[in-house]
């Protein structure tokens, strides 16, 4: 909620953190998957806070007929007006700041069985992530994507992005590189092609680092001066998105110390996201990114 985080690990513990908000999120909810990859009920995953809204609503009509201040009859009302207002827009397949909400996500699992997969192995992964287990320990089948998968889904996009990053994890940059090269950002909500963008960058700028890749990943953040979506997504401070912008501040725009602190920045908040195997992904590539500041000042 906003920028509180609550997490419960498998013997029913829950911790609190916080962790900077990432615009056009106000709450959500992350949950394990039940049953399997064919027959977990995705509508209701996804349908479930907005059910929740319009039933909390409605239930706010009860004490209007057992009060007799016309304020609070009032304020029951507009609270109930509010709840329900909310529950539904939420249904409604909108993307608001560029990210899917519930709506979008019901409609994009329903189109084909490799969307539904695709929704599955994410909320799957997230979850086994917060417990430890990282992207390396998955076998190299678990996010193949066939060629003949509609790219274009979201949802199928992120098990292509979910490849992408355990290659990179494995230090396979290159066919990292051309898992993301399968996907056209274009395509995709802002959210998930920025994604897609700011990964390809870093790949060019880190990675990579010849003076092509450096070219490549000039014109890419060129060819976005104008999109303000993915000018929040770039300047943001949470720390998921701050190794890129580290990446960006030092080889595009030149600014050494103004990386550096970004990777300190990026370091002390890793904790606060609470899952240990995204935290492992995060330290190897600042890891990288500091290794390749070092090598440059040292050449």
């Amino acid at each position: 909620l906003l920028k509180w985080l609550w997490t419960k690990d498998e013997t029913g513990k829950v911790s609190l953190t916080t962790s900077p908000g990432f615009g056009g999120i106000l709450g959500q909810c992350l949950m394990e998957p039940c049953g399997n990859e064919k027959d977990f009920p995705f509508v209701l995953c996804n349908a479930g806070g907005g059910i929740f809204n319009i039933i909390t609503g409605f239930a706010f009509l009860i004490p209007v007929f057992f009060v007799d201040s016309k304020l609070l009859m009032i304020n029951f009302l507009l609270v109930m007006g509010l709840s329900v207002i909310i529950g539904a827009i939420n249904l409604i397949p909108l993307q608001p700041g560029g990210i899917p909400n519930d709506g979008s996500n019901i409609r994009e699992a329903g189109k084909s069985a490799g969307a539904k997969r695709g929704f599955y192995l994410m909320l799957k992964a997230n979850a086994e992530m917060s417990r430890g287990k990282r992207l390396a320990d998955y076998g190299s089948g678990t996010f193949a994507v066939s060629e003949r998968a509609d790219i274009n889904n979201y949802f199928v996009a992120h098990v292509v992005l979910l490849r992408s990053a355990q290659l990179e994890e494995l230090g396979l940059y290159e066919q990292s590189y051309r898992e993301l090269l399968r996907l056209n950002p274009s395509q995709l909500p802002p959210f998930y092609g920025g994604s897609v963008i700011l990964s390809l960058m870093f790949h060019e700028l880190v990675y990579f680092g010849d003076e092509d890749s450096l070219h490549h990943a000039r014109e890419r953040i060129k060819a976005k001066d104008e999109d303000k979506l993915f000018q929040k997504f770039m300047q943001t401070k949470h720390p998921a998105f701050l190794p890129f912008h580290a990446a960006k501040k030092a080889f595009l725009d030149g600014d050494r110390d103004e990386a550096r602190k970004l990777i300190s920045q990026a370091r002390k908040l890793n904790p606060s996201l609470q899952n240990p195997g995204v935290e492992h992904s995060m330290a190897l590539m600042l890891d990288k990114l500091e290794s390749r500041l070092e090598d440059d000042s040292q050449g």
